[in-house]
């Protein structure tokens, strides 16, 4: 590996995006779903829901590998493999970049995810159990570790630069990304980095959010529907894919003529104290503490920001203290910032989450408008929304921020701008 001197203050751009997900594989039909505002939230199809009240997802549908990656050396991928792997290849292609001989080392991989290979560890173990140890396949069980997704990625194209796997829940893809940042800047020889994250949608992820009475439905007497601030929300809809990005230096990619997509302005993270107490009361004081203790850079920059990439994904108290925040962080402006909700439309996709926001602001910077969000029909007074955007309008939009907050008691934040 060859070291590079970094300057601290260098710009860190977004060169490729991939994307497998449910209203499309490949950016291109992402962007076009995110303008009609097509929902991927359909019936479940990968097994059998009759005798649950929950029976929809955000579930990738007609997803080949295949056509992706080619036929050769798919037989031992699972599932969460296959959309890594997928959404990888879409952002090296999309980002004009070729892993070879003389530049593998300069490349690496951050991932983030959760659950990844939960359905590979729960039927290796159903097959041990029925048939014996000496009936599994071999080639299966590397699947069952975290990291085999990110190690997959670095085998099949041939990085050899940097590996590793983040897994924190909802929070995964804000902490890969600052790892990723991080890495950029360390003076360890990396010029590309494939970050991102995924989640694959299987039954045995489906049932334990079920029986945790996490999924719209779930509970009796609740009405199963995606609908962020809407009255009538219950719990979020279950979501999955892949989505990868390429970062590098804004030089590099300037130098190498590549299609900038958007400059990291600045990455922030917030911890705040979370009450054992789980209320609407609690989520007014949690959003007063995370206002008050507003990082000095992101309080100025407020009135610079045109598009808001939500995070709310249909649940009580989550969409009721981003409801709240939003309300708190504008409430000096004249007019609220574009908005989109990605989740209305793609499910919640767990660790994956906060790399679909980002793709909500990506979209909003490179097309000019926000997307609309769907569900909300009902205003809850508890829960207010007067900045959801109405309809699709073509604005001047310059900088985007994506905000995660009231995981894990920390609140993650990302700044990124059109260059």
């Amino acid at each position: 590996m060859i070291e590079t001197v970094r300057p601290e203050n260098e710009e860190i751009v977004i060169t490729g995006v991939g994307i497998v997900s449910s209203i499309g594989i490949g950016k291109e039909a992402f962007w076009e779903g995110l303008n009609e505002g097509r929902s991927g939230i359909k019936p479940i199809t990968q097994f059998d829901t009759s005798k649950l009240n929950s029976k929809l997802g955000g579930e990738v549908t007609n997803f080949k590998p295949d056509d992706i990656l080619g036929p050769k050396g798919l037989r031992n991928y699972d599932r969460c493999i296959g959309l890594a792997l997928s959404a990888s290849k879409l952002a090296l292609q999309d980002g004009s970049l070729t892993v070879n001989a003389a530049n593998s080392s300069n490349f690496g991989v951050v991932l983030g995810t959760s659950l990844g290979g939960i359905k590979t560890i729960s039927e290796i173990d159903k097959q041990s159990m029925r048939e014996g140890p000496r009936s599994l396949d071999p080639g299966l069980c590397p699947n069952v570790v975290l990291c085999s997704p990110a190690s997959q990625i670095s085998i099949r194209f041939g990085i050899k630069g940097f590996t590793t796997t983040v897994s924190a829940g909802f929070n995964s893809s804000y902490y890969a990304f600052r790892y990723g940042l991080d890495l950029l800047k360390s003076n360890r020889g990396i010029k590309y980095l494939l970050v991102g994250a995924v989640e694959e949608f299987c039954e045995q992820v489906f049932k334990g959010f079920y029986c945790l009475g996490y999924l719209s439905g779930s509970r009796n007497g609740y009405a199963e529907i995606n609908a962020p601030y809407d009255r009538r929300r219950n719990g979020f809809i279950l979501g999955e894919g892949a989505v990868m990005f390429i970062l590098e230096s804004k030089d590099d990619a300037l130098r190498r003529g590549a299609k900038v997509y958007a400059r990291i302005n600045e990455y922030g993270e917030q911890f705040v104290h979370c009450s054992s107490q789980y209320s609407l009361q609690h989520s007014f004081r949690h959003t007063e503490e995370i206002v008050n203790k507003l990082p000095p850079k992101l309080r100025n920059r407020l009135n610079e920001i045109d598009f808001v990439s939500l995070g709310a994904n249909s649940s009580v108290l989550g969409d009721a203290l981003e409801s709240q925040l939003m309300r708190r962080l504008f409430t000096e402006r004249e007019y609220y910032p574009e908005t989109g909700v990605i989740k209305s439309l793609v499910g919640e996709s767990y660790s994956a989450g906060g790399c679909f926001q980002l793709l909500g602001a990506l979209y909003a910077l490179d097309q000019g408008q926000g997307f609309l969000t769907t569900g909300s029909h009902l205003e809850d007074e508890r829960c207010p929304a007067p900045f959801l955007a109405k309809q699709n309008m073509k604005r001047n939009i310059r900088k985007a921020l994506i905000w995660g907050v009231g995981y894990g008691r920390s609140n993650h934040y990302l700044i990124c701008d059109r260059v």
